[in-house]
Order: structure tokens, then sequence, then C-alpha cells
């Protein structure tokens, strides 16, 4: 999957401009760790996004923080995120046991039904 990089709105603009005709998914990088909001947040890019791309073009964002999920609310662009906070949470809530597979699945399932349940909401597309 292709991916767009960039910090600032246009960065992703210049980017998707540059790869061309662009698949039905891409990937939308450099998200980490990033706010929602601000000129240069997720929010601000996947609106400049959603207005410049052809509408058959879907989005799967890397690393969205846990707590930006309820403010991205639903939006059909987004197909998919990823994120390592379930894995941070398996490291740091086993209270000095083993990291064992039983207690990393129930990790990610923990953060999976927030994540679903953080995204109904307002839709910023």
């Amino acid at each position: 999957m292709p991916v767009l990089q960039g910090w600032k709105p246009d960065d992703y603009l210049d980017c998707a401009n540059r790869m061309g005709a662009l698949p039905a998914l891409i990937g939308i990088g450099s998200v980490c760790r990033r706010q929602i909001s601000g000129p240069d947040g997720l929010g601000a890019i996947i609106e400049a996004l959603d207005a410049a791309l052809p509408s058959g073009v879907r989005f799967h964002l890397f690393g969205v923080k846990g707590a930006a999920l309820a403010e991205l609310g639903p939006c059909d662009r987004i197909a998919s995120i990823d994120s390592m906070a379930w894995d941070f949470d398996a490291r740091y809530t086993r209270n000095g046991g083993p990291s064992t597979l039983e207690h990393r699945a129930e990790c990610l399932v923990r953060w999976y039904q927030r994540a679903v349940a953080a995204r109904i909401g307002v839709s910023l597309c």
C-alpha cells in the first residue's frame, strides 16, 4: 500500500500529487502521537485529503493514539487504524508478572473495544 507522508496537510497533498493515480486504499503515515486539532493536526490532514482526493480512496491511519479515536468520529474515508497503545498497556499492566499471550490478548481486546466505542460520534468527513 502506498503511504502518504508529511507534517502539514499540504505536505500530504504534495505527496499524493507526486504519486499520480491512487489505489482504493492508501496509508497516512507520520501520525503517531499527533494531536487531533490544530493546523497540523490529524483532523486538518484528513479534512484536506478528503477534500482533494477522489471519493473512492480510503485511508489506513498508522499509529493513531487512543485519545484521538473519539475525536475522529465515524468517517467513510477511514478504512482502518492501527495503534501500539494496546502493547504499551500490556507491558505496564502485568504487575511484574510474565507477559503471557493471554494477558497480551486481553489488552488487545480491551483496546479494540474502546476503539470501537470511541469511533461513534461526529464525522470529520
